[in-house]
């Protein structure tokens, strides 16, 4: 599965990992336990190899 945006790889699409998580917390944690996900921060903690621009 990719969670990069659409034409920007450096970005995470917020819409498909919360769809991701969400089904993954289901099967771990049992149906209606987990109430929602939410992506707080995409500032990475470093970038290695990545071009500058």
């Amino acid at each position: 599965m990719d969670f990069s945006a659409a034409g920007d790889w450096t970005l995470l699409n917020e819409r498909v990992l919360i769809a991701a998580t969400m089904a993954a917390a289901r099967v771990v944690a049992g149906d209606g336990v987990i109430a929602s996900v939410e992506v707080v921060n995409q500032a990475p903690r470093r970038r290695t190899g990545m071009r500058s621009n």
